[in-house]
């Protein structure tokens, strides 16, 4: 055993009492000697955990943990790349086994196991893995609950902070005089062009502008890769330089940038890789030449002195926010996917054509009638909530010149959208939007965290296809351990 072995090799030592030493302060040691392979094979050791819960009690271990992944972190530049996220994977899944091995009777511990969950949630935040945070202040609240916390409770009232911390909301273009515009707090030193900046809004206080992701995704196209931006909160907020065109996230010089190169009303804003050239690619030179130029126009911004963000291009619309929580995947799982009221008929509306009545019995012919009508995409999981759309019907600009795309929020039920399914597993709605299909943005690379979005033209590289499941969720029908949800929990357990 890892912990054993080190143990054995430290017994030489003359120190009074190692297993102290070995939880409080060997992973601090390691860490600044180099050793950060090592270190990550302590932290994710199951015998290292038991020993510091024993010896410091749930809460405080936990702590304690936290501070030695901000040290590795510190101590590796903060690498996108890095192994901590899957430590603190590795601790949730040992807080979770231990309490479901206690009873409830058990307050003390279950309770600091919901604390310390809360701590693993704060510090996931910090790397932008804002639905995983999320799904662990769930859990938290869930322990709470199974307590019998009370909804005034410091613990409750604290994890449900944390849970609205998490509902992020995209960014996206508005017009000017929008009352969800974006307004940053340090404008005037961006507008004299003055170092490093944050993103801190003067419009949200308390809150920025933030990576939805830790790290880019692939796009559809060329070599870009891409992350959206969005409103959460002040301590996560993207620090940029600004020199008077481009907003570059000063750690890895991503470019503000509205998505498709399109600076119409309502589309999303993202953060893209740089984008060169090919100049080996000499057959569809213009072609990449329009490509780059497209972007780089698209990726120009102009800060007002009342603190707003505009693109250069279009000047009318400026950097704003929606007013609902955006579709996304979620784990399988998680507390806060999406569970379907009339599941089952959206099934049953598959492969039933509109002339299918003319064909068959009374019975069958009101059923098929009635799922013509298109399902009306309610909730079971969010009580008196269902999938909503906007009235922003995006054009995607040259790259995509007569398609038009729009954005699925959770809603009130009162302005539900409606939906059938047909033989190719598209989801296709019947009333608001007539005629977009559900789809996200790359099949080939399908994620927990990407959005889902409407289209009007099914592109080959995009993914269409869904699933219906058994539990009335609905999956990617190429990974189907993802399901459609919120960053805002349902009923649960």
């Amino acid at each position: 055993m890892i912990y054993d072995q080190y143990k054995a090799n430290l017994l030489t030592c003359e120190i009074q009492n190692l297993d102290v030493y070995i939880s409080e302060w060997l992973p601090l040691h390691m860490i600044t000697a180099g050793f950060f392979v090592e270190v990550v094979n302590l932290l994710q050791n199951e015998d290292f955990l038991i020993n510091r819960m024993v010896t410091t009690g749930i809460e405080n271990s936990t702590r304690r943990i936290v501070t030695f992944v901000r040290s590795f972190e510190k101590a590796t530049a903060f690498d996108s790349k890095s192994q901590m996220p899957s430590t603190i994977q590795f601790v949730k899944e040992f807080l979770c086994s231990f309490n479901s091995s206690l009873k409830d009777e058990n307050v003390v511990h279950k309770a600091e196991i919901g604390r310390a969950l809360i701590l693993l949630g704060i510090q996931l935040q910090r790397f932008s893995k804002w639905s995983a945070s999320l799904d662990y202040f769930t859990e938290a609240l869930v322990v709470f609950r199974s307590i019998s916390f009370s909804n005034d409770s410091p613990d409750i009232v604290r994890v449900s902070k944390y849970i609205d911390s998490c509902a992020l909301r995209h960014v996206r273009l508005v017009r000017r005089d929008s009352p969800n515009k974006l307004r940053l707090k340090h404008v005037t030193a961006m507008c004299f062009r003055e170092g490093v900046y944050s993103l801190e809004l003067i419009s949200h206080p308390g809150y920025a502008i933030v990576r939805m992701e830790d790290k880019p995704k692939p796009n559809i196209f060329r070599n870009l890769e891409y992350v959206f931006v969005g409103v959460g909160l002040k301590d996560s907020a993207l620090t940029v330089n600004y020199d008077g065109q481009t907003i570059q996230d000063k750690n890895d010089c991503l470019s503000f940038c509205a998505a498709f190169a399109s600076s119409n009303e309502g589309m999303n804003v993202c953060m893209i890789t740089k984008i060169q050239s090919d100049k080996n690619n000499t057959k569809h030179e213009k072609e990449n030449e329009t490509f780059v130029e497209l972007f780089r126009k698209a990726s120009m911004y102009t800060i007002d002195p009342d603190g707003s963000i505009y693109p250069t291009m279009a000047p009318h619309l400026c950097l704003g926010t929606t007013s609902h929580p955006c579709l996304y995947l979620v784990a399988r799982d998680s507390p806060n996917r999406a569970v379907f009221k009339f599941a089952s008929d959206l099934q049953d509306s598959k492969g039933i054509n509109d002339d299918l009545p003319h064909h068959c019995s009374f019975k069958c012919s009101i059923k098929s009638e009635r799922i013509n009508e298109g399902t009306r995409l309610e909730l079971s999981s969010h009580p008196d909530m269902a999938l909503v759309s906007d009235e922003y019907t995006t054009g995607q600009g040259e790259l995509f010149k007569f398609n038009k795309i729009a954005n699925i929020y959770l809603g009130p039920k009162k302005d539900v959208l409606s939906a059938k399914i047909n033989d190719k597993m598209h989801i296709t709605l019947i009333d608001i939007h007539k005629g977009l299909k559900f789809c996200t943005y790359n099949k080939e690379n399908i994620q927990r965290g990407d959005i889902v979005l409407l289209s009007k033209y099914v592109f080959e590289k995009m993914n269409f296809e869904f699933v219906v499941n058994i539990e009335g969720t609905i999956s990617p029908k190429l990974a189907q351990h993802l399901v459609l949800g919120f960053q805002v929990p349902g009923n649960f357990r």
